[in-house]
């Protein structure tokens, strides 16, 4: 008690403070509607200031960029001259395929 009645001399705030000033104050008295505002601010301070610093470190490119670059190389990895080579040799076998078939009928 000793430690937190002189943090409030100070001006700090402390939860068992709050709680003591909350049960010792009657009903309808100024200073039980300010600790409960007071108490009301900090929570929306904390509801406001949580999704902000979310967004704000999620849009920092230099803490991604090297994952991403990593992770796209690994979903797709440079596609290599002969590969490329095969797969339109394929296209165009397929659309001869195709013409044939089409002219046939």
């Amino acid at each position: 008690m000793i430690l937190s009645s002189s943090l409030e001399k100070r001006g700090h705030f402390t939860f068992t403070s709050w709680v003591r000033r909350r049960s010792c104050t009657i009903p309808g008295d100024r200073v039980e509607e300010a600790d409960a505002s007071a108490w009301s601010r900090e929570k929306m301070a904390l509801y406001l200031t949580f999704p902000v610093t979310m967004f704000w470190i999620s849009n920092q490119p230099e803490y991604f960029e090297e994952y991403i670059v990593k992770r796209k190389r690994e979903i797709y990895p440079p596609e290599k001259d002969e590969q490329k080579r095969q797969l339109q040799e394929r296209k165009e076998t397929i659309r001869l395929q195709r013409e044939k078939l089409y002219m046939e009928d």
